[in-house]
């Protein structure tokens, strides 16, 4: 690296068949870097799992169970509580009590099956989040062998739409719409799939469906916002928000997608306008919504728009990084600012523990090659020779 970085100053930063192999070897030893590293399975962050569970309808008491319940029963019924309050600590806990109900069902193989074959699906669902896909599917299956509901085939269509097996994740729905063709997650979570792939006209009429199934599903109003932004029309979108706020006024979903949108159409003033509502709903709220990407959000459009702002964008994203510890996303963006200030060793440090926390491999190699390259940059300016030949391709460039 460090020779095919000296080639590329050399060459007068021209030689793109030099930078192209110097990138191949810059994410092989990123790739390497990161498969000898011990995978740790934790949860993400609260709002990423936040995300996840919200867009299903809130369930309390599956298969009759209550705060009465005994046994395996008792741990399912708390851990259900515990994901409703949507909080960090109350997902590490609901994580824990599924994990025990699973062991106590194991143990007694209860006569019910409904009770043990929900706790499995929720088992499921935290190694997804946990991006463990081998033994969220083996945890789905038994769940579907248990006693099949139609939330057993959503899971398990999420898990293959996640490994891009699109075609079994579409029979998965099929199966769930055939158990209850009035679940609304069914239809909001195929529309999210369509969304995904391409095709936003099957996306819109599943979400339209989702949302006429679960109106308090605020995701729904917010994708088909942006489905008709994507499609051209902004006054549409403007008006779908517009529905979304008056339905969802404490909601900070929907100034932060709002904010969003502004800032790709360039209304810079109007984006950061949203983006500090969204903050102050999120501060106010005592469970996790957007979380930090409000402030990730403003943070990016001020540091992009002028370097003046470069502190005021750092301030915003130390202070999302306190508020949520677990995301990535707060860290990368806090070392790209922390880049531009020369402030090296802080923003190798912060691309590092994105890439601990980043759930998937390529999440995880990008951030790995973002502090290997910092690094090599470091040893690039500490060589007197080479930093001479920067200026000088500099001068000759007319840069300096």
């Amino acid at each position: 690296m460090f020779d095919l970085t000296a080639l590329t100053i050399y060459g007068g930063f021209s030689n793109k068949s030099i930078e192209q192999v110097l990138e191949r070897v810059l994410r092989k030893h990123a790739v390497k870097i990161v498969s000898g590293k011990e995978k740790k399975l934790a949860l993400p962050s609260a709002a990423t799992i936040g995300s996840f569970f919200n867009a299903f309808v809130e369930e309390r008491n599956p298969e009759g169970i209550t705060e009465e319940s005994e046994g395996g029963d008792q741990f399912l019924y708390k851990a259900l509580q515990q994901i409703a309050t949507n909080t960090q600590e109350g997902y590490e806990e609901a994580d824990s009590l599924i994990n025990q109900a699973v062991g106590a069902y194991e143990q007694s193989e209860p006569e019910n099956k409904g009770p043990y074959a929900v706790a499995m699906e929720y088992l499921a669902a935290f190694q997804f989040l946990k991006n463990d896909p081998s033994n969220a599917t083996i945890s789905i299956e038994k769940a579907i062998n248990l006693k099949p509901r139609p939330r057993s085939y959503i899971f398990r269509a999420l898990i293959n739409a996640d490994k891009s097996s699109y075609q079994e994740a579409l029979e998965d729905f099929k199966k769930a719409e055939e158990m209850d063709p009035e679940c609304p997650d069914i239809f909001y979570h195929l529309g999210q799939l369509f969304y995904l792939t391409g095709d936003l006209t099957q996306a819109e009429t599943n979400f339209n469906k989702a949302k006429e199934l679960h109106p308090e599903n605020v995701y729904a109003y917010i994708q088909l916002a942006c489905i008709a932004y994507k499609n051209g029309s902004g006054e549409s979108a403007n008006e779908k928000f517009t529905e979304a706020r008056l339905k969802f006024p404490t909601s900070p979903e929907v100034p932060n997608y709002y904010g969003e949108i502004l800032a790709d159409k360039g209304d810079i003033q109007g984006a950061v306008r949203q983006f500090e509502i969204a903050a102050r709903l999120q501060e106010k709220l005592e469970r996790f919504s957007v979380g930090a990407l409000p402030l990730i959000n403003h943070a990016t459009v001020i540091s992009r728009e002028s370097l003046e702002r470069i502190d005021e964008a750092q301030e915003l994203l130390v202070r999302a990084c306190e508020l949520d510890p677990r995301s990535e996303l707060a860290r990368i963006s806090l070392a790209q600012i922390k880049l531009q200030k020369d402030e090296v060793d802080d923003a190798i440090v912060l691309f590092e523990e994105s890439s601990d926390l980043a759930r998937s491999f390529e999440e995880k190699v990008q951030a790995t090659s973002f502090a290997e390259a910092t690094k090599m940059q470091k040893r690039i300016k500490s060589d007197p020779i080479l930093t001479a030949k920067i200026a000088e391709v500099m001068r000759q460039s007319g840069a300096i």
